[in-house]
């Protein structure tokens, strides 16, 4: 049912058709929505995807002047795709690539401090990686290849205090961090340390769910359950004409129908491991970090 066909249904099932009503419908729809999903974690809202990292780029030379923001390329053939990675310029500092003019141009967030200087060697790497767009939280993530063992996500209190140049570290992928929105607002992560080859990464995730307060919109959330929605609106709209026993007659249809469908979606998981948060804290040797120990499964 979309937006409209529960509406609808809830002004037939309580008989009380005013405007009101209906405007509370829309109000608190997405209400209803966000209670369902935070009541368990649902089977349907998680996700698989992955995360393919971006190899450097440092062919030809490039000059650049002080206090610029340009910076020119000789036998470069740089592209739009790399506007938000950063470039390791003379003056051994990272800059933040905003602008893409030609294959031979490119302009930075931050004016160039160093000496002008031409002919020179550079570097290009991608430090932040954008996950889906409707990524809500992670269950894990992993590298297949060369194990399969979880990558924990650190504080960036972790990141910032323990390691001194995260831009020249190599090797391979042991933690990520969270690190704001791309321009999309998608959220986006860094991985520790900074990857300057290709590599493949696993992501399990819960989704989050767009907003179902437009006409025509349809929630992700399966039809099956959408009889929730019926009961909980049914309950708030009687709720705000008073009828404070019927109100309460639909809160435990609400209460029991979200039960079943939980038990219902528990039964479905075979892992053990879905009964236990994917992420926990462990000390390792040498600093606190997030995730999974391989000890937890073997205790299991």
């Amino acid at each position: 049912m979309d937006r409209e066909e529960i509406v609808a249904k809830v002004i037939e099932n309580t008989g009380i058709n005013i405007d009101e009503a209906t405007t509370m419908c829309h109000n608190w729809i997405d209400y209803v929505q966000d209670d369902i999903v935070s009541r368990h974690n649902w089977s349907f809202l998680k996700k698989y995807g992955k995360i393919s990292t971006i190899e450097s780029y440092s062919s030809g030379t490039i000059a650049v002047n002080q206090d610029s923001t340009t910076v020119t390329g000789t036998g470069t053939v740089w592209t739009s795709s790399m506007v938000g990675r950063y470039i390791y310029l003379p003056d051994e500092n990272y800059y933040k690539i905003t602008g893409f003019v030609s294959p031979t141009e490119i302009t930075i967030e931050t004016a160039y401090i160093g000496e002008a200087t031409t002919g020179k060697t550079y570097v290009i790497i991608a430090i932040n990686y954008s996950l889906p767009s409707n990524f809500g939280t992670m269950k894990f993530m992993r590298r297949i290849v060369p194990s399969a063992l979880i990558i924990p996500n650190i504080p960036e209190i972790v990141f910032t205090d323990y390691i001194a140049n995260p831009y020249s570290e190599t090797g391979e992928i042991n933690a990520y961090m969270y690190s704001g929105f791309d321009s999309n607002g998608y959220q986006m992560i860094r991985f520790r340390p900074i990857q300057q080859d290709r590599k493949l990464v696993e992501i399990c995730y819960i989704a989050k769910l767009s907003s179902i307060n437009t006409e025509g919109a349809e929630s992700e959330i399966p039809t099956r359950m959408h009889q929730l929605f019926i009961f909980k609106l049914s309950e708030l709209v009687f709720d705000m004409v008073d009828l404070d026993a019927k109100a309460e007659k639909y809160k435990i249809y609400y209460e029991e129908a979200i039960a079943k469908f939980i038990s219902g979606d528990m039964s479905k998981s075979l892992d053990r491991i879905e009964r236990y948060p994917d992420e926990r804290i462990f000390k390792s040797e040498k600093v606190p970090t997030v995730g999974l120990s391989r000890d937890h499964f073997e205790r299991i």
